[in-house]
């Protein structure tokens, strides 16, 4: 019989270790049998290799709050939407007309200093006419929209009514507003005044709530312009006297969602 604490020799821990790995097969087999239904079928087999530390992190608790900043500006940009209308009895000849007529806007424009790349055609529809019994054909419209740029408000007015002039009865103007051109460090301010009343706000929340503000998690926002139109009522400015202009002032605002830590 042979010593049970004498060292072991090479093959004698080889089989011991392939006895070991066997046991082992055969309890995960018993595990998996034991996970039987009776007289269903078999359940999965979990093993839960999860540990818990001691040190693990709980998420700091948030607060989420909405800033707003607002600031004005002057516009310094009009944009006027023009359309061409012209009739006649023929597609063909009503097309003709129009074409020639836009050319005449556009070259007017041109010619007030208006750039090419300010100039664009922003629609055009040709449709019949009808009597007025509404079931014969009298004739043909076409209608071409151009939007045009203006950079300078203090001329603005002249250059709209040549424009008109020289198109004459078959002008139309659907609409003017006015922009800033270069919003950049008006925004700025805005996104100071929002990040600054989403703090306060912040603030005020976690002090009700007897703690303190911690880091900041996340910011989005958002931009909102108010456009500034431009009253005017539609057809031909009267040739004695330019399209008065008033430059007014556009708001510009921010709105800024801030996620911030809790300090404990």
């Amino acid at each position: 019989m042979s010593d049970p604490a004498a060292p072991r020799s090479p093959a004698q821990r080889a089989l011991l270790a392939r006895l070991a790995y066997l046991l082992g097969a055969a309890a995960i087999v018993v595990a998996i049998v034991l996970t039987r239904t009776p007289g269903g079928p078999a359940q999965p087999a979990t093993l839960d290799i999860r540990t818990t530390s001691a040190g693990a992190q709980v998420d700091s608790p948030e607060i989420t709050v909405t800033g707003v900043g607002e600031v004005s500006g002057t516009p310094d940009t009009l944009t006027v939407q023009m359309e061409v209308d012209s009739q006649a009895t023929h597609a063909t000849d009503a097309l003709s007309q129009n074409e020639s007529q836009t050319s005449s806007l556009i070259q007017t424009l041109t010619g007030a200093g208006v750039a090419q790349s300010d100039i664009q055609t922003a629609s055009l529809s040709i449709y019949p006419t009808y009597g007025s019994s509404g079931q014969s054909i009298t004739g043909y419209q076409v209608d071409e929209g151009i939007s045009v740029t203006l950079h300078d408000l203090s001329t603005a007015g002249s250059v709209i009514d040549a424009a008109a002039r020289s198109v004459g009865d078959d002008i139309r103007i659907d609409g003017m507003s006015l922009s800033i051109s270069d919003t950049s460090s008006l925004m700025a301010q805005a996104r100071s005044q929002a990040m600054g009343d989403a703090q306060a706000k912040a603030k005020q929340l976690a002090a009700g709530a007897g703690t303190t503000l911690g880091a900041i998690v996340s910011v989005t926002d958002s931009t909102t312009t108010t456009p500034t139109p431009v009253d005017y009522g539609g057809d031909v400015p009267a040739a004695s006297a330019a399209v008065p202009v008033q430059s007014g002032s556009q708001q510009l605002s921010v709105s800024v969602t801030v996620v911030y830590q809790l300090a404990g």
